[in-house]
């Protein structure tokens, strides 16, 4: 038997097979669909605006105190080489230019005001880096929120979209708005939000979402400079 025509009839046999035949000389009988749906899972889809919950939880007792002590222990350590920086502004200004001790006071300034541009570097990378786990966290939380209030109500899939279009022109950040839409249409009975704040335990639940959320500024990197 040539190779193509093998082929095609195991095709036809797997497809006989499929439509549940049960062997030579007995009619087929099509019980698999049957089967399928039978054990085919029922799908319940709800919505969560999973990017409001996580900006809340950002901003909440539970995040905020730590990026606040970072703040403080970064002030703590820059303010006074900036306050030396100054110092020795004031003094280079009364030198006389181009003379040696103008010179030298200028070259020192550079080398510490270089150091200190490296060091400002370093903690606002350390700053993103807290910012960055702290929104990591937080979004694995408001997930397992909506995990576990979804299943108490019977739903089998979340999507994370947010209700309402909302005035993209006064929101901080267009793009963010509408990425947060994935679902063009979906009927608020669904939207689970509210319950898992509740779940989250975010008070006051009615500040949590308004009628037409806009995503809230960033929050600032420590200040400082020379």
């Amino acid at each position: 038997m040539r190779h193509a025509e093998r082929v095609l009839v195991y095709s036809a046999l797997a497809l006989a097979l499929s439509a549940g035949w049960p062997g030579p000389g007995r009619p087929a009988v099509a019980t698999l669909p049957q089967a399928a749906a039978a054990v085919e899972p029922q799908i319940k889809i709800a919505t969560v605006d999973a990017l409001a919950l996580t900006e809340r939880m950002f901003q909440s007792d539970a995040y905020r105190p730590a990026r606040e002590a970072f703040d403080a222990d970064a002030r703590t350590k820059i303010q006074p080489q900036q306050d030396m920086l100054a110092g020795m502004r004031t003094r280079i200004q009364a030198m006389t230019q181009g003379s040696p001790e103008f010179q030298a006071a200028v070259g020192e300034y550079q080398q510490r005001a270089q150091a200190l541009d490296q060091e400002m570097q370093s903690i606002n990378q350390q700053f993103a880096q807290l910012r960055a786990a702290q929104v990591a966290d937080a979004f694995a939380k408001v997930t397992a929120a909506a995990d576990a209030v979804a299943t108490r109500a019977g739903f089998t899939v979340v999507v994370a979209s947010r209700q309402g279009m909302g005035d993209m022109t006064q929101a901080a950040d267009p793009v963010i708005e509408m990425l947060a839409r994935p679902l063009v249409k979906s009927p608020k009975e669904i939207d689970l939000t509210l319950r898992v704040a509740e779940e989250l335990k975010l008070p006051p639940v009615l500040e949590i979402l308004p009628v037409d959320p806009s995503a809230p500024a960033a929050a600032p990197a420590p200040s400082g400079g020379k």
